[in-house]
């Protein structure tokens, strides 16, 4: 079994499943997390993990990993989050914090790049080598899925659109 979660400002969702993706619980709490520091953010996620794998008749032990999902720029490689609107900090070394807390590996990713990687899996990209996923949420993400595999950027940091300026042509000098 697996465990998903993403967050967003206003809610942590946490999915807990079998290796084939069969939904064995799903667990919606509708928390204002933005405004929290990120101790308590992991708090609450933790919390939220431990109730969705219990409601699922699991034991924390017979979970093979879990994968948390947010927006912003993350460094997978590392577990740490650079930068997001979730959390106040930088640099937060999100996936190391609850792998000690939970004793099961876990994985940061940016929200669009699970979103991207489920299309390709399930959805309207799984006959597809390339395409894109822009999403629109409380940030602008992009997703590449490029010769059927995720592209992560340099060193790991996936591209963000979260910082994108657009304006009319004319305004402040733009053409």
């Amino acid at each position: 079994h697996v465990v998903g979660v993403k967050l967003a400002p206003d809610q942590i969702t946490v999915a807990t499943t079998d290796f084939r993706a069969d939904m064995v619980n799903l667990l919606s709490l509708p928390i204002r997390i933005d405004r929290q520091p990120a101790p308590v953010i992991a708090d609450l996620i933790e919390d939220g993990i431990r109730r969705s794998v219990a409601d699922a008749g699991l034991r924390v032990e017979a979970i093979s990993g879990i994968c948390v999902g947010l927006p912003g720029i993350v460094e997978r490689a590392s577990g740490r989050c650079r930068q997001s609107p979730i959390f106040r900090e930088t640099d937060v070394p999100f996936g190391p914090d609850l792998s000690s807390r939970l004793g099961v590996p876990v994985t940061v990713d940016t929200d669009v790049n699970l979103v991207t990687l489920a299309e390709h899996w399930f959805g309207h990209g799984r006959d597809l080598d390339d395409f894109l996923v822009v999403t629109v949420e409380n940030s602008l993400g992009l997703g590449i899925m490029h010769n059927g595999q995720l592209f992560r950027g340099a060193n790991g940091l996936s591209p963000d659109l979260g910082d994108l300026l657009v304006r009319p042509p004319g305004v402040n000098g733009a053409n």
